[in-house]
């Protein structure tokens, strides 16, 4: 069928004087790589744990408040005059 059809273009084709004519055809093969929409989700989950947990230690690093008493005495060398306390026990 496909031999019958190419050979009823080229007589056309002929008849008519043209010589240089290309047929389109379908893609045989994607351009771009299809991935699994779980291998996706997986390869997500995984990047925002990671990112979310780099994140979380870069800002308890770079905190610059004091959390104890100890640590502000051991830094400054200053005496407390006052502190709030928490409903833990700690002062």
């Amino acid at each position: 069928m496909r031999k019958r059809e190419e050979a009823r273009i080229s007589d056309a084709l002929d008849s008519e004087r043209i010589v240089n004519v290309a047929i389109a055809e379908a893609a045989t093969f994607p351009a771009l790589p299809m991935l699994h929409l779980g291998w996706m989700l997986l390869g997500g989950f995984f990047t925002a744990g990671i990112v979310s947990a780099r994140t979380a230690y870069a800002v308890d690093r770079l905190e610059v408040s004091f959390r104890t008493l100890e640590e502000l005495n051991c830094y400054l060398e200053w005496k407390v005059l006052a502190s709030i306390p928490t409903g833990d026990g700690r002062k």
